[in-house]
């Protein structure tokens, strides 16, 4: 700065060559804290182009940059000079322009994602969402060694690859590779394929991964990214953003919600791009990652566009997995979107819907990566499409899995009722004993018939008092709280024929009709039984089959034992009883207590 001049450096974003003229270069420049004015009076200062590349001029009358034809694509510094007028000594400061010039023939070149599992090779192909406005075949190449870090990536001129991780490596790889068209004059861009590799989930492990995002807006256009769409956490732990992104170059951003909306600058267009970083929700051992996304500042403002991003989802074996690969998508113009199928998976059934809920069934058994690309189309004039990928990891462990559960061999008698043991016992979650703290409810599917029966929140059966007779088969799912998924299984429950036991143990046989005998109410349910009652020194005073509370009831009388004598009149006092009987399903059961006789 020099006598309060200030010439500040410029970066002027992506121009297309061809007559292309852009904001002036004074717009952040100062002269005695004021913006600059270009004229020849007082106060106003001139401008003088230093250093201009071929066929790009700075206008000296209002400081605008013009590219003109069939300038070559490439990155561009000019210089320039602003001097106050009359100011002696002279007063002047310098800056630096950068242009980034594209060729009237483009290319556009859209960074891609994968996913796979430790140890697995996984394919995919970077041509889907890259575009070329003319027409023009694309060529590809890639500009990362293909043994990078010590991995494998088999890259074809068509854009398909095929990865394989190096042995035993978990994390992110990011390659970079260029794209170019057959037009005239040739033109070329480049973008990166980035791949995340883990491990499959297991209790002992925690794992959560932020893919990185590709976007494009128009210039001056704010555009909603939903960062957290294409993210995922294999162990099913819901995430969320943790700190706020990264400062961009050439924009803003605002966060609400987990989506952000990124502001470009006034007047850029090229590529900016910023970080962002997610956390699981677990309290302790939280697990992190942190995802670029690049945005694509487009300086045609007058078509009509529609963006298709890529998007990842990750499930179980054997389960199906679902989402809407719309949740990313974006129309700056607010027209309505419609999808359709274009390739499906090659390791299961994809089933696509115009507004983008989609449903994947993995092949039965299948674990590991698969993928299937889809159009998006909008309804405005004319209409505009574009191609994604969605990406998928299939988990070797089911999160959740229920197991059958077999209680015939503990029958519950009808007149008695009872509650079964926990129907979680046998359950797994990631493989190991489910937890209650892991599950987010337990409901009984079918009741196989049998009624009244209930199902608690901790897995135990209640059968109802009266329940008929008989053998069921009941059902039920239990689902965990991670990932929502759930699983179902059968209960098999036995109920025979039964009644409860109460004994009266208070005797006082005086004939007047209350409590002459020793009553057990419900042993004729079990007329094969025996009853014997002691006295205190052990002796036993009275035994007897097929007890029933009439003929074969014990009145305080001896029936013979011993140095009792039959048909006497025992002493008042505590006496011992015992009771064996057999039940309907042929067990042998005991019960024993004390009873008092009254004189």
């Amino acid at each position: 700065m020099k006598n309060g001049i200030v010439a500040e450096d410029d970066n002027l974003g992506t121009v297309v060559s061809g007559g292309t003229t852009t904001q002036t270069v004074i717009s952040n420049d100062k002269l005695n804290g004021t913006p600059v004015v270009i004229g020849t009076g007082v106060g106003q200062v001139t401008l003088t182009p230093i250093i201009t590349p071929t066929g790009i001029t700075i206008d000296a009358t209002n400081g605008k940059v013009s590219v003109g034809n069939n300038v070559p694509s490439g990155v561009y510094t000019l210089t320039y000079k602003i001097c106050e007028n009359g100011a002696t000594p002279d007063n002047c400061d310098t800056a630096t322009v950068t242009i980034t010039v594209l060729s009237s023939n483009t290319v556009l070149a859209i960074s891609d994602i994968n996913n796979t599992y430790l140890n697995t090779s996984v394919s995919g192909n970077v041509s889907t969402n890259d575009e070329d406005p003319q027409g023009d075949a694309l060529e590809f190449s890639l500009l990362t060694a293909s043994n990078h870090q010590g991995h494998s990536l088999v890259f074809n001129s068509d854009g398909t690859y095929v990865f394989t991780p190096k042995e035993g490596f978990t994390g992110v790889v990011v390659y970079e590779y260029e794209v170019c068209d057959k037009g005239m004059p040739r033109a070329c861009a480049t973008a990166t394929l980035t791949i995340g590799v883990f491990a499959q989930p297991h209790a002992s492990a925690n794992t959560v991964f932020a893919n990185d995002d590709a976007v494009r807006t128009k210039v001056g256009t704010p555009v909603l990214i939903s960062v957290l769409a294409n993210d995922i956490d294999v162990e099913g732990d819901t995430f969320e953003i943790t700190s706020h992104p990264s400062h961009t170059s050439y924009g803003s951003l605002s966060l609400s919600n987990g989506k952000l909306t990124y502001t470009p600058n006034a007047g850029y267009v090229g590529v900016d791009s910023f970080t962002y970083t997610i956390c699981d929700n677990r309290t302790t051992d939280k697990a992190c990652s942190t995802a670029t996304v690049r945005v694509l500042i487009l300086s045609d403002t007058s078509s009509n566009t529609t963006f298709a991003n890529d998007d990842a989802y990750n499930g179980d074996k054997n389960r199906v997995i679902s989402g809407n690969v719309l949740s990313n998508d974006v129309d700056l113009e607010g027209n309505g979107q419609t999808t359709t199928l274009l390739s499906g998976a090659t390791k299961g059934v994809v089933s696509l819907n115009a507004d983008g809920t989609f449903s994947y069934k993995p092949n039965m058994g299948y674990v590991g990566p698969d993928s299937f690309t889809y159009k998006l189309c909008d309804d405005g004039t004319p209409e505009a499409c574009a191609v994604a990928t969605v990406y998928l990891t299939v988990n070797e462990a089911e999160s959740i899995v229920a197991n059958n559960d077999d209680f015939t061999n503990t029958p519950i008698r009808n007149m008695v009722g009872g509650v079964l043991g926990s129907v979680l016992t046998n359950d797994t979650y990631l493989g190991v004993p489910i937890s209650s703290g892991q599950v987010s409810s337990v409901t009984l599917v079918s009741d196989g018939g049998l009624v009244g029966v209930t199902l608690d929140g901790s897995g135990h059966l209640t059968i109802p008092q009266g329940a008929t007779e008989g053998t069921y088969t009941l059902t039920y799912e239990v689902c965990e709280k991670s990932k929502g998924s759930c699983a179902t299984a059968e209960i098999y429950v036995r109920i025979i024929k039964g009644c409860p036991l109460n004994f009266y143990n208070g005797l006082s046989n005086n004939e007047d009709g209350t409590n002459d005998g020793f009553v057990i109410d419900g042993v004729e349910c079990y007329p094969k039984n025996k009853v014997r009652i002691y006295n205190r020194w052990g002796v036993k005073v009275f035994e007897t089959e097929s007890y029933n509370n009439k003929e074969r009831l014990f009145r305080g009388i001896s029936n013979g034992r011993v140095t009792v004598d039959a048909d006497k009149k025992l002493p008042q006092g505590t006496y011992y009883y015992v009771l064996e009987y057999t039940d309907a399903s042929n067990q042998t059961h005991s019960e024993a207590g004390w009873l008092y006789i009254k004189r």
